[in-house]
């Protein structure tokens, strides 16, 4: 056989072995992309990797579904714009939704006990365990996230008027199990004042 014919045959078969190797790595991206069932993608275990919930866009907006540990559905919204969810902690996230600046509303998902909490508007997260918000212009409440009867503290004071109640508070911190630092605007000149308030106390 001539140079020219094995040249010819060799080509041919690298050509050949080439387009099998390619059939074959398609074939193996396609049967393990499939080997999820419609369920397992819409409860959420390919798309997030077990954080017990899915955000997709449907008709409507962005509907966001919740499951428990048992991959079962407990809790489906549908928000008008897409909503953010991230984790605060390894078993809490928090899903909230912008409607202006500033104005946004929040709520908490327990993934371990599949606790939902109440919508918070303009909240404050405080540790990780708590939240904070204005219930009127007068009052600032702070309370356990799954208001589970672990703290629900009320802080009246002469809060200035601003548009937005919490726009009120500068700053809002823990600063030991029993005692918060607050700063906040006194008045109607505005005042910036700062205090120690014990949670423990009536």
């Amino acid at each position: 056989m001539s140079n020219k014919y094995k040249k010819i045959i060799g080509i041919w078969a690298v050509s050949f072995l080439s387009i099998l190797c390619l059939f074959l790595l398609l074939n193996g991206i396609y049967t393990e992309a499939n080997q999820y069932t419609k369920d397992e993608y819409e409860i959420g275990l390919f798309i997030n990797e077990n954080n017990q919930y899915i955000s997709k866009q449907v008709e409507l907006g962005y509907e966001v579904k919740l499951y428990d540990k048992n991959n079962k559905e407990i809790y489906s919204v549908v928000y008008p714009k897409e909503p953010w969810i991230k984790e605060v902690t390894e078993n809490i996230l928090e899903i909230g939704i912008s409607t202006g600046s500033p104005s946004r509303h929040v709520f908490y998902f327990n993934k371990e006990t599949s606790k939902i909490s109440d919508v918070y508007f303009n909240s404050i997260l405080l540790d990780n365990k708590y939240v904070a918000y204005m219930g009127n212009s007068e009052e600032l409440i702070i309370m356990d996230i799954f208001n589970e009867g672990i703290l629900c503290k009320k802080v009246t004071r002469d809060f200035s008027k601003t548009a937005n109640p919490s726009s009120a508070i500068i700053n809002i911190e823990i600063e030991d199990g029993e005692n918060i630092l607050l700063e906040y605007l006194l008045g109607v000149d505005y005042m910036e004042v700062s205090e120690t308030i014990n949670l423990i106390d009536d």
